[in-house]
């Protein structure tokens, strides 16, 4: 996708989202271990960071993280507008 970079780093275990492009959409960093475990951080605005420390991940565990281009409400919630497929990697 565009304008957007996320990643995942298992020395840590932390996923980061960093909003490259000025087009008024945020961007949400999704990663997923499994239907009981997903995580995501968003940055929204142009040039933004975040990133979310997350809980012990064991070594050699299979997980899955995507980019989502975001909309967000006043409200403070954000709904999806598009996504990238999920993408593996093991701890």
């Amino acid at each position: 996708m565009p304008g957007v970079q996320v990643s995942f780093t298992h020395q840590g275990d932390y996923i980061d989202a960093y909003d490259l492009k000025k087009d008024g959409y945020c961007l949400t960093a999704e990663l997923k271990v499994n239907k009981f475990h997903h995580w995501s951080t968003t940055a929204c605005g142009y040039n933004t960071y975040k990133y979310k420390s997350l809980k012990r991940i064991n070594e050699g565990t299979k997980v899955y993280l995507r980019a989502c281009y975001t909309k967000k409400h006043n409200n403070g919630s954000y709904t999806r507008v598009k996504c990238s497929g999920w993408q593996s990697a093991r701890t």
